[in-house]
């Protein structure tokens, strides 16, 4: 063990005993590893955000074209549903109505007991 002039294992190593490092530069150091660190944090969370506003975006797209299509169903259904013609054939079919043959229209006045 002596040839490779290792230290005694129970020694420990103490910072300011490492030579060309001193309390500035080390300080320094873990200064930058920590804007380093937050930097890339912030980087991962705002790119993490983003596919999720993706997803939602897709997501809302796909509703709303669902949402349009089923509406423009509905203007074509209420469009079928509200011909005059149709109306009139069930009023006269399953209804048993019919057509007047004559219309009157009758005028009532009002006279107020009070005013006079």
């Amino acid at each position: 063990m002596d040839e490779f002039n290792l230290p005694p294992l129970n020694k420990h190593i103490r910072l300011r005993e490492i030579p060309g490092l001193n309390r500035r530069k080390i300080t320094f150091y873990i200064l930058i590893a920590v804007l380093v660190s937050s930097m890339v944090l912030i980087y991962v969370w705002t790119f993490v955000k983003m596919s999720e506003a993706r997803i939602n975006f897709r997501d809302l797209t796909k509703e709303s074209l669902k949402l349009e299509k089923e509406y423009n169903h509905l203007k074509v259904k209420h469009a079928q549903l509200s011909n005059p013609s149709r109306i009139e054939k069930i009023a006269t079919e399953k209804l048993n109505m019919t057509l007047p043959m004559r219309v009157e229209f009758l005028s009532i006045e009002y006279y107020d007991n009070e005013s006079n």
